[in-house]
Formats: structure tokens, sequence, C-alpha cells
């Protein structure tokens, strides 16, 4: 296969229409993305299985058009997340199988247009729900999905993200009882 390194990222410097980069498996640790950082044209950037690391997640932040990112089993502890606070325009993300924490999450409620939220296997907790309740409440098109298989958040949770509207795909077939 091509192997593709940060540095070999400079060729993107040149493609002012680019709409949509899927660098997934590839071994960077995205500070390559330096080189697309000021593209307003991209709207999807697929980076599961990569070596990317939170501080450089710090070359997305003017990525003022992006849609969709996709994160699945990366290390992202989520302290780089400040950094995507201002991707407003953010309709997408998925963070399957990576270990973000309740407190990367609380950067995300800037992202008023987020319409799907992908967190299974995260070490997410209880403590997460009130950040997504927020995502939900400041958004401007009032529609939610989110999938929670493998974490640790509740029933009772569970129940509160669906009680402030938001759709859940979770481990939990049955809300009514009190189990933790």
């Amino acid at each position: 296969g091509i192997k593709i390194s940060d540095d070999g990222l400079s060729v993107l410097k040149t493609l002012d229409s680019l709409e949509s980069i899927s660098l997934s498996g590839c071994k960077i640790n995205g500070s390559g993305l330096k080189y697309i950082s000021k593209n307003t044209t991209i709207k999807i950037i697929r980076l599961s299985g990569t070596g990317i690391v939170d501080e450089n997640l710090s070359n997305l932040s003017e990525l003022t058009n992006l849609e969709m990112l996709d994160l699945i089993e990366t290390n992202l502890s989520g302290e780089g997340f400040k950094y995507l606070s201002r991707l407003t325009n953010l309709k997408d993300l998925n963070l399957n199988r990576s270990p973000i924490t309740d407190e990367g999450l609380k950067y995300l409620i800037n992202c008023k247009k987020m319409e799907r939220l992908f967190l299974s296997g995260t070490k997410i907790t209880d403590k997460s729900v009130p950040y997504v309740i927020a995502i939900y409440q400041g958004q401007e098109t009032h529609s939610l999905f989110i999938e929670i298989y493998g974490t640790k958040i509740s029933r009772k949770g569970v129940k509160e993200l669906k009680k402030a509207g938001i759709e859940v795909n979770c481990d939990y077939k049955d809300l009514s009882s009190n189990l933790p």
C-alpha cells in the first residue's frame, strides 16, 4: 500500500477546491494537517485508525465548513476538542472506540448544527449527559442522534437524554427498571 506521512500531506496545500479527505489507517500524528488548515472548502475528513494526537486537532480549528469528522479508533482523550469548538457547521462526529472522556465533550457545546454523535466504546459516563443535552439545546435544527453502546452512561442517563428529546441508541433494551 501507499505510505503517507505527515510531511507528504504538503501536496494538499495546492488543492484549493478539496471537499473530502480520507486518511484512515495512515501512520500520521496530524501535524501534516497544517497544510489544509486554511482550506474552507473541506467538508469531510476521515482520520479513523490514525495516530492523530490531541494537540494536532488545532490544525482543524479554522475549517469552518467542516461537516463530518471521523476519529474512530484514535487515541484522542478529548483535550484537543477545544480546537473543535470553533467548528460550528459540524454535523457528524464519530468518536467510536476512542478513549474520549467526559471533560472532552464539554468543548462540543458550541457545535450548534450537530446531528449525529457516535460515542460507542468510549470512556464517557453520566457526567457527559449535561454536555450532550447542552449541545442539543443550543442547536439550530433540534435533531440529535447519539450512539453510546459500551459506555458508562447508566439507564438514568439515557432516560435524561431521551427526556430532553435526543434520539439514543444504547445497550439498554428496557429503560423501565431502576437498574444502574
